[in-house]
């Protein structure tokens, strides 16, 4: 009996070749140019682990870097002041600009405007671009 193929769980790490990043980026430009309704839909769970607090920001980047709208479970989770507590207490100031420039430079910046806007309907302006610490 074959084996039912699981998703890979939120920390496994998918390289794509060459081949399977062209087909992704495919993909994504026939979901834009027909205008489909789409999300970013990650697990709350994925983003209420305070171990990792940054991937409030890494939703954000892939929601604008490929124009998807942020699922309601996400927004609530970003929203949790146990996640915004833990991004701002946990990650670096290095690692949160890291995401920052990312998300509005460079290659991956698609969007910059939408990625800065999707921060403050979060209300977490003021969480990643604070002064001092």
């Amino acid at each position: 009996m074959a084996e039912s193929a699981s998703p890979p769980s939120s920390s496994v790490h998918i390289d794509l070749t060459r081949d399977e990043k062209e087909i992704f980026d495919l993909l994504i430009k026939v979901i834009n140019h027909f205008n489909l309704a789409t999300h970013l839909c990650v697990a709350g769970g994925w983003v209420r682990d305070k171990d990792d607090p940054l991937r409030v920001l890494l939703a954000i980047r892939f929601g604008a870097r490929f124009g998807f709208m942020l699922d309601e479970e996400l927004k609530n989770a970003a929203i949790d002041e146990n996640v915004r507590t833990a991004l701002v207490d946990k990650a670096s100031k290095e690692r949160i600009g890291h995401e920052i420039d990312l998300m509005i430079s460079g290659e991956q910046a698609n969007d910059p405007v939408q990625a800065v806007t999707y921060i403050a309907d979060l209300n977490l302006f003021w969480d990643v671009f604070s002064v001092g610490h």
